[in-house]
C-alpha cells in the first residue's frame, strides 16, 4: 500500500519509518515526527505575535502535539482522511489555537495594542522581496511596509491561505486537505486573496503618489 505522503526516494530513512507506521508499529511515529518537527516548528512560529512568543516556546508546543499524535494515530491509520503531515500540522495547529486563546484571553488589551501579527510582517518580507531587486534596499523597504499594512486589512482566512501557500510551503492540495475544502476551492480563495491584496496594494500606491504630488 502506498503511503499517504507518498515515496520520497531522496529520504530512504522517512520512506522506511512511514512503511512501519503503515503496518501499525506506532515506534515509527517518533521517527517520522522528529523528521517533521523543524517545519512544525516554523508553521507555529509564523503564528506566534509577540506577546505571546515572549511567554510561549514553538518546540513546547509542538511537543505536546506529539502527544495528541501518539494517542489519535490509531485513528488516523484506520481512515487516513488527509496525507499525513497535514494531519500532523493539523493536530499542532489545534494545539497552538488553544494556546493562543488561553494567553490572549489573560492579556487581551495587551495582545489588541499590537500593530502587526509576525505573519503579516512575514508574508509581507516575502511578497515584497519578489518584486524588487537587492539593488533597491530603499524601495524594497517602502514596498514591505505597504504589503504589511494591506495584509492587515485582510481577513484572517485570506491572510492565512497567504501564509499557508508562501511560508509553509504547502501546495494547493495540501491547502485543501488542512482547510477541509477541495482543491479547487483552495485554488480559487488563494487566488482571490492575492486580487484583494493586489487591489489595496495599489490603492495605496495611488493614494501615496497623489499625496507626493501635493507637496
Amino acid at each position: 500500500m502506498k503511503s499517504p505522503e507518498g515515496r520520497d526516494p531522496e529520504r530512504p530513512s522517512l520512506a522506511v519509518s512511514l512503511g512501519r507506521l503503515e503496518a501499525g508499529e506506532r515506534a515509527a511515529l517518533a521517527e517520522v515526527f522528529d523528521h517533521y518537527r523543524p517545519r512544525l516548528n516554523h508553521m507555529v512560529r509564523l503564528r506566534l505575535d509577540a506577546p505571546v512568543h515572549r511567554r510561549v516556546d514553538a518546540s513546547d508546543v509542538v511537543q505536546e502535539s506529539y502527544l495528541d499524535a501518539a494517542n489519535r494515530l490509531p485513528e488516523y491509520l484506520r481512515e487516513r482522511k488527509v496525507p499525513l503531515y497535514v494531519w500532523l500540522r493539523g493536530l499542532v495547529h489545534g494545539r497552538l489555537l488553544k494556546v493562543l486563546r488561553h494567553h490572549r484571553g489573560a492579556q487581551c488589551r495587551a495582545v489588541g495594542r499590537e500593530v502587526a501579527s509576525p505573519s503579516s510582517t512575514g508574508i509581507a518580507e516575502a511578497l515584497a522581496a519578489t518584486q524588487t531587486s537587492p539593488s533597491q534596499a530603499a524601495e524594497r523597504e517602502e514596498r514591505r511596509g505597504r504589503v504589511r499594512l494591506a495584509l492587515e486589512r485582510l481577513g484572517d482566512d485570506d491572510r492565512d491561505i497567504l501564509l499557508m501557500r508562501h511560508f509553509e510551503g504547502l501546495g494547493n492540495r495540501d491547502v485543501a486537505s488542512a482547510l477541509g475544502i477541495q482543491a479547487s476551492t483552495a485554488a480559487m480563495r488563494y487566488g482571490r486573496a492575492l486580487e484583494r491584496l493586489g487591489r489595496m496594494l495599489d490603492r495605496d500606491t495611488m493614494a501615496s503618489t497623489r499625496e507626493e504630488s501635493v507637496r
